[in-house]
């Protein structure tokens, strides 16, 4: 602990990337990055769809999250960046956002117990969405191979949903860009995903954050203004409605308003570190340093916060 709250803050979260890191490093060097006997192992030698959607799609399914894993501590470190830069207020906010929107999709990929069929499916059908999107580039597009890209992104949709169907499973195909095609009931938004991500145990506090922090990165008046400190006396006596003074963002604010993205990237690592059977020792004394950092700060003793 040192005297500056902000830098507290920001410590515990570059010590949680550099411990990921380090575990990473040391366990990507063996020939499977999970150990013998983890779920991840287990699921991975069944292989139920292979040839379907590829040569190991449950393995695919496990290796495809590190991309997003690395992109939610990405997300994090830059937030522990802004905390104690000059002159934002509002960045932090958006960047928090990102974070938990990386880290629950990201989590629901790695739910524990759903078995090799429906892992495979749920990463399918992330593939499926991101080839949607890359589908909806704008027809004008200067790229020379702007339409090429659409064209394959097609294509290939189609390939996933026929090779679905003709294994029995139920598949929703291309609906002229209205929404993404899926298998199954497809992935679930994060909106949906934020409570249970967030905390298990405090009702609606991941919809909370999800919904405070999209208004602020949506540029919303509700969500920008709550940086805002009432002037004091008013600026108009008598005008009704709220008079407000400077922008501020203070460390408690701060932390109570974006603790929602260092929840969300430990509990995607919790779910991580048990899939893939990696020693969470050292994860586990940085984990409880996030936790208690940042409780601390927002001066709450919220279950959620201080676990």
């Amino acid at each position: 602990m040192s005297s500056d709250p902000w830098k507290d803050l920001s410590s515990s979260l570059f010590r949680l990337h550099d411990v990921y890191y380090t575990d990473h490093v040391k366990m990507m060097s063996e020939s499977d990055f999970w150990t013998p006997g983890s779920p991840a192992a287990v699921e991975s030698a069944r292989e139920p769809y292979a040839g379907i959607w590829g040569e190991a799609p449950t393995r695919d399914a496990v290796v495809g999250v590190m991309l997003p894993l690395a992109a939610a501590l990405d997300h994090l470190t830059a937030l522990a960046t802004l905390l104690t830069s000059a002159n934002t207020v509002y960045a932090p906010f958006t960047v928090a956002r990102s974070a938990i929107e990386i880290a629950a999709q990201t989590w629901y990929q790695l739910e524990p117990g759903i078995g090799a069929e429906e892992r495979a499916v749920r990463y399918v059908n992330s593939r499926l969405r991101s080839l949607w999107e890359q589908e909806q580039l704008p027809g004008e597009d200067p790229r020379p191979d702007a339409e090429a890209i659409r064209t394959t992104s097609r294509r290939r949709m189609d390939a996933i949903i026929d090779s679905a169907r003709s294994h029995k499973l139920e598949a929703r195909g291309r609906q002229n860009g209205r929404r993404p095609p899926a298998i199954g009931k497809g992935l679930k938004s994060t909106s949906m995903l934020a409570d249970p991500c967030i905390s298990e145990t405090v009702p609606h506090l991941g919809a909370l954050y999800w919904r405070v922090l999209s208004s602020t990165a949506h540029g919303q008046q509700h969500g920008l203004v709550q940086s805002f400190t009432k002037a004091d006396p008013p600026a108009a006596p008598g005008t009704p409605g709220v008079s407000f003074g400077s922008l501020s963002l203070t460390v408690q604010q701060a932390a109570l308003r974006t603790a929602g993205a260092p929840m969300a990237c430990l509990s995607m690592l919790d779910r991580f570190y048990t899939h893939v059977g990696w020693d969470d020792g050292t994860f586990r004394t940085a984990r409880h340093a996030v936790l208690l950092t940042w409780s601390r700060i927002a001066g709450t003793t919220d279950p959620a916060m201080s676990a």
